[in-house]
C-alpha cells in the first residue's frame, strides 16, 4: 500500500513538472509580447516610430493581441507604410474591435476607408505548389499564397522561383483600391543547350563533338547542359582536325 501512494505520488510530481515546462514556453513568449508592448509605448511617446512598428510586430508575433495589432497600425500609418497599415487595422476590425476602448475601433475604421484609396490589392497564382513567391523585396511565403496581399499603389515587381523550374518575373502597376491578379505558369527549366560551330577561314573542317563526328562546319545542335564536356570542345576538335589536314 505504502508502494502504490509512493508511486501515486511520484506519478503526480511527474505530471506536475510535465505541465510546467509545457507552459514555459507559452509564459516566455507572453512574456516577450508584454516587454515589447512595453518597449512600443516608449518609442511611441518619443515618436520613434520605426522602433514602435518593429516593436508592435515582435508583440503580435509572439502573443497576438488588440493593443499589439492596432499600435502596429498606428506606427505603420505614420511611416507610410501603408499596405502594412491596411492590413493591421484591417485584421483589428476583424479580429478585435470590440476589445479596445477609447476610440481605437472608430479610428482603424477612419484610417482604414483612407488607406483604401492608398492601397490595392494583388493576388498570385501559381500552378506548382510549393514555388517562392516574391513581392519587390518582400518574400510572400510558398505557394499557394494568400488569395489577396495590401499593396501600395505604384509600380510592383512580382517574382516566382522554383528549382527545376525557369524563374518567373513580372512587372505590375497597381492603382488605388484595384485587385491585380497575376497568373504564374512556371516551366521546366531547359536541359539543353545550342552549340554553334562556324569554320571562319573558308576551310572544309568536320566538328568532332565528344569523340563523335556531327558533320561539316558549319554545323549546330542541342547538347546536354549537364554535360561534362564544355562545348567549347566542339571548336578545338574541328580546329584540331583542320590543322592535322
Amino acid at each position: 500500500m505504502a508502494k502504490l501512494r509512493s508511486s501515486a505520488r511520484l506519478l503526480a510530481v511527474v505530471a506536475l513538472a510535465a505541465n510546467v515546462l509545457a507552459s514555459a514556453p507559452v509564459l516566455a513568449q507572453a512574456g516577450d509580447a508584454k516587454a515589447a508592448l512595453a518597449s512600443a509605448d516608449k518609442a511611441v511617446k518619443a515618436k520613434d516610430w520605426a522602433k514602435a512598428q518593429a516593436d508592435f510586430r515582435a508583440a503580435h508575433a509572439a502573443s497576438p493581441s488588440a493593443q499589439a495589432v492596432h499600435g502596429l497600425g498606428g506606427a505603420s500609418y505614420e511611416l507610410k507604410a501603408w499596405a502594412e497599415a491596411y492590413e493591421a487595422y484591417d485584421e483589428f476590425l476583424k479580429s478585435y474591435k470590440d476589445a479596445m476602448g477609447g476610440g481605437a475601433k472608430a479610428l482603424a475604421e477612419k484610417r482604414l476607408k483612407e488607406l483604401e484609396a492608398k492601397t490595392g490589392a494583388v493576388t498570385v497564382l501559381v500552378n506548382e505548389a510549393g514555388a517562392e513567391v516574391f513581392l519587390g523585396d518582400r518574400k510572400l511565403g510558398a505557394s499557394p499564397v494568400r488569395a489577396l496581399v495590401r499593396v501600395a499603389t505604384g509600380p510592383h515587381k512580382v517574382r516566382v522561383t522554383k528549382a527545376g523550374f525557369a524563374a518567373f518575373e513580372k512587372n505590375i502597376d497597381v492603382a488605388a483600391s484595384a485587385r491585380v491578379s497575376v497568373d504564374v505558369a512556371l516551366t521546366k527549366e531547359a536541359k539543353t543547350g545550342r552549340l554553334v560551330v562556324k569554320e571562319s577561314g573558308g576551310q572544309a573542317v568536320r566538328v568532332i563533338v565528344d569523340g563523335v563526328d556531327m558533320g561539316p562546319a558549319p554545323w549546330e545542335g542541342e547538347l546536354p547542359r549537364d554535360r561534362t564536356t564544355s562545348p567549347f570542345a566542339a571548336q578545338r576538335s574541328a580546329r584540331r582536325r583542320k590543322r592535322s589536314r
